[in-house]
């Protein structure tokens, strides 16, 4: 095997990981790039700025290129029905990507959402939450709302 064909699988893997496409549409783990990664509870708890239980009450296709009738994301409205950690919005919008990775959500669903970024600008929206992360449809994710309930009382949100 020449060293060009042994360099070749690296090499391919570095592009791939460059492009943002690409690496959105998958959630792979940092330090191997296995994919099926899911963002540890733990970590997301401190990382999040707020986690809610919410109300998804609307859906809005954004089209970023009007060539492309393909090339859209989506703007979900949801409504606070309970504040776990934090102090967002009663109502706020949320910006999902389609891609291959995205967190799905559906109007009139009810989802725990951990936010991840506070106020940073997103076109058309007020928050944005991590696809690999541990947000979910209730009541699918009661045992994850339970984990985040038992270690929110036990304070493992202190930053």
């Amino acid at each position: 095997m020449s060293q060009i064909q042994r360099r070749f699988p690296m090499a391919l893997l570095v592009v791939l990981a460059a492009l943002p496409s690409v690496a959105s549409a998958l959630c792979t783990d940092p330090k191997t790039w296995v994919s099926g990664y899911r963002v540890p509870l733990h970590e997301e708890l401190k990382a999040s700025i707020a986690i809610v239980i919410g109300n998804v009450i609307e859906e809005r296709k954004v089209f970023e290129t009007p060539e492309d009738p393909e090339a859209y994301s989506v703007i979900f409205t949801v409504h606070v029905e309970q504040v776990l950690k934090g102090n967002p919005l009663k109502v706020f919008k949320l910006r999902m990507d389609l891609d291959s990775g995205r967190y799905s959500m559906g109007v009139g669903e009810k989802h725990l959402l951990f936010i991840t970024k506070w106020r940073w600008k997103v076109r058309g929206a007020d928050y944005v939450i991590n696809s690999c992360g541990n947000s979910s449809t209730l009541p699918e994710g009661e045992e994850t709302l339970s984990q985040v309930n038992q270690a929110l009382r036990k304070g493992a949100h202190a930053l």
